[in-house]
């Protein structure tokens, strides 16, 4: 992938076009996480479109995925700020269509999360019910894999917030998932 990225950062459009390609899931379902289907459609385009206009600067190709997510993350905001919809929930509809996607799609999803569907959606929909700060440190750790630092750096705060909202998230997604499903669930 380095070499990849060096290429692209230099100029080369069919690598761009690859790096694009590779990380469009990334770009998608972190987009899905913070919205819904639809505006997560749109807000994968910017951000393809961001990517094309501005790889060119990336200075050090090993903090890509952080400079990629943290452009998936305001680009999140600008269309929030646009649509004025809040980026907490995600709609029943685009949940129903998450759910229908083809097993092949949902790869994203880490391996402890993939016990069976029913745990998987419980803990996907928990997700969206937390508040938005706390979502969103889980999602770019968790599904993304970004390091605490690089999500400080992603969401422009201290890194001592980014621990204090990952254990508060962690705490309220486990209470969540607890009320839902029982105790049984989380051990």
């Amino acid at each position: 992938m380095r070499s990849l990225l060096d290429k692209a950062v230099g100029g080369d459009q069919e690598a761009i076009g690859e790096v694009v390609e590779q990380k469009f899931k990334d770009i998608f379902y972190f987009a899905l996480s913070q919205t819904n289907y639809q505006d997560a459609e749109d807000i994968s385009h910017n951000v393809v479109v961001h990517i094309y206009n501005s790889i060119g600067r990336l200075q050090d190709v090993g903090k890509f995925q952080g400079w990629l997510m943290k452009i998936v993350y305001h680009e999140c905001l600008n269309y929030r700020r646009k649509t004025k919809r809040d980026l907490a929930q995600l709609s029943e509809a685009a949940l129903d269509k998450m759910e229908n996607m083809e097993d092949e799609n949902r790869d994203f999803i880490p391996e402890e999360f993939i016990l069976s569907e029913e745990k998987r959606d419980l803990v996907l929909r928990s997700l969206k019910e937390l508040p938005e700060r706390y979502s969103t440190c889980l999602t770019l750790h968790y599904l993304d894999g970004l390091s605490r630092e690089e999500i400080a750096d992603v969401l422009g705060v201290n890194l001592k917030s980014i621990y204090n909202d990952m254990y508060r998230g962690r705490n309220l997604l486990k209470e969540k998932i607890e009320k839902k499903a029982g105790r049984e669930f989380i051990y």
